[in-house]
């Protein structure tokens, strides 16, 4: 029964560490949909980062935004908490629509944000 019971902890760990996996690197928003428009433009980069930590801002610039990230497999729910100078934006819970190696989907109140992972 023991080795059961680890052998359970092994394959959830595993399977949880290739989802984290695929998350850490650096993500640029492509856009962002609401029920009224689609945003192009002003978009902005968040590097999420194996340590847990995450910096963000606009692409091509110094990051301004710092903080935290986390992510329940479980719930497909990734998680920020950030301090960005001069203000608060976009932190909460997003629920994570899809996920591959090189895109990504989240949707919080209903907007959907599309980022797609940048090439190293």
């Amino acid at each position: 029964m023991s080795r059961f019971i680890f052998l359970v902890f092994a394959v959830s760990s595993f399977i949880f560490y290739v989802s984290t996996d695929k998350l850490i690197g650096k993500w640029n928003v492509e856009k962002i949909v609401t029920e009224d428009e689609t945003i192009t433009e002003g978009i902005k980069f968040i590097e999420l980062l194996e340590d847990g930590s995450m910096r963000g801002g606009q692409i091509g610039k110094e990051a301004t935004k710092f903080g935290e990230w986390a992510y329940d497999e479980a719930r497909k729910i990734l998680t920020f908490d950030s301090k960005k100078e001069g203000g608060r934006g976009g932190d909460g819970d997003y629920l994570v629509l899809e996920l591959t190696d090189d895109s990504l989907v989240i949707e919080k109140d209903e907007v959907k944000v599309y980022l797609t992972k940048e090439k190293e």
